[in-house]
C-alpha cells in the first residue's frame, strides 16, 4: 500500500468525524432559527400591494414598457432603451419577448 491516504481512510478519520459532528448541528440549528423567525418572502422582489422594493408597481412598469416599446419602434438604434425594455420585460416575467 502507498503512504497516501485512500478515500476509505479519509472517511474513517476521527478528525473528519469530529468536524462533521460539530458542523452538522450548527447547520441544523441555523435552519431551525430561520424557519422560526425568518421571512422567505423578503427575498422576493414584490412587496405588499404589488410594488417592488423601489415602490414601483407592475402596472407602472407595464405602462412604461409599452411607451418605451413604442419609442423604440421610432428609434431602433437606442441600445440603452432596448436594455431598459429587456429589464422591464424580465420584471414582468415576459421572458419570451
Amino acid at each position: 500500500m502507498s503512504a497516501r491516504a485512500t478515500p476509505w481512510r479519509t472517511l474513517s478519520d476521527p478528525r473528519a468525524a469530529a468536524a462533521l459532528a460539530l458542523v452538522w448541528p450548527c447547520r441544523s440549528a441555523a435552519l431551525a432559527v430561520y424557519v422560526a423567525v425568518g421571512n422567505p418572502r423578503a427575498l422576493l422582489p414584490q412587496t405588499a400591494g404589488g410594488a417592488n422594493a423601489h415602490g414601483v408597481s407592475a402596472a407602472a412598469i407595464r405602462g412604461d414598457g409599452l411607451a418605451l416599446a413604442a419609442r423604440l419602434k421610432e428609434n431602433p438604434e437606442d441600445a440603452e432603451g432596448w436594455m431598459m425594455l429587456g429589464r422591464s420585460y424580465a420584471v414582468l416575467g415576459r421572458f419570451g419577448e
